[in-house]
């Protein structure tokens, strides 16, 4: 009886490190995620496909953002979006080729949220940035 509860103590300690070393192996679901979501922002993507990616179901791969970068996978794509847009902006490129070039497949929508997330528009943005 007592090897069968150190056996089971161990395979619960052995789950725990797992669990706490969930994204920083880089063959992890959730670095999977990230590095798929660096390397594809500029394409049309989903919870699908990204989800397909990493191996992990949506609701597996919404967890491991929610859980261990505190945000949703959308937020983060959003993001990595938006930082690439300020880049291109600072660099002199015009408006509709930032939001394409960017991910964005809706001009309206890429003004929208870059004036959302950045608090000023595309435009104002790269006249202060110049």
């Amino acid at each position: 009886m007592k090897i069968l509860a150190d056996i089971l103590l161990m395979v619960n300690n052995l789950s725990l490190l797992q669990t706490s070393n969930q994204g920083k192996d880089e063959n992890s679901p959730l670095q999977l995620a990230i590095n798929y979501i660096n390397t594809n922002f500029d394409k049309n993507l989903d919870l699908y496909t990204i989800a397909k990616n990493s191996y992990v179901s949506v609701n597996k791969l919404c967890s491991l953002f929610k859980d261990n970068l505190n945000t949703t996978v959308i937020k983060f794509l959003t993001s990595k979006r938006i930082s690439n847009a300020k880049k291109m902006l600072d660099n002199g490129h015009t408006i509709i080729d930032t939001a394409y070039a960017s991910g964005f497949n809706d001009y309206a929508n890429f003004i929208r949220v870059f004036k959302a997330t950045v608090g000023v528009s595309p435009g104002k943005y790269g006249k202060l940035h110049k």
